[in-house]
């Protein structure tokens, strides 16, 4: 998924790539999206979850995204090993993941791999992090923000 958005006078072009397996969360997230991008000249060019591991780098690598939404299960695989197999420097990852963001462990796992915003599913959360507007570095965000 890529979106073009403006921030203040400044336009700011950032190509956005949702990695989670589950159709009905991507189509939601997919919505959403839309409906933010025509406040904020948001432009979307792709519509499918992706559902492993191979599909996951694949995107990266092909895609090239600013930020990635990163969700924990993608089918046998896991967020984690997307990290392991992907070079994360100058990318913002955010973890997508409810399973992420109730367990401080898991939550600890993805700092130590580069991962510091952890909005969970709630499209806000998301909106806040894109626009450097969130509580993500605190140890574990509230499920109820």
């Amino acid at each position: 998924y890529f979106w073009t958005f403006t921030k203040g006078e400044e336009k700011m072009s950032k190509k956005i790539l949702i990695i989670d397996d589950s159709e009905p969360i991507v189509d939601s997230l997919i919505l959403l999206f839309e409906e933010f991008a025509e406040k904020e000249s948001f432009t979307l060019t792709r519509k499918v979850p992706i559902k492993s591991l191979g599909q996951a780098v694949s995107a990266i690598k092909e895609d090239s995204p600013d930020v990635i939404l990163l969700d924990h299960n993608l089918g046998s695989d896991t967020g984690l090993e997307v990290l392991d197999k992907i070079n994360i420097k100058g990318v913002e990852i955010l973890s997508t993941s409810i399973s992420v963001i109730i367990s401080r462990e898991l939550t600890e796992t993805y700092r130590q791999k580069g991962v510091k915003h952890f909005p969970g599913k709630d499209f806000k959360n998301i909106r806040n992090c894109l626009h450097g507007n969130c509580g993500c570095y605190s140890p574990l965000i509230s499920l109820s923000s």
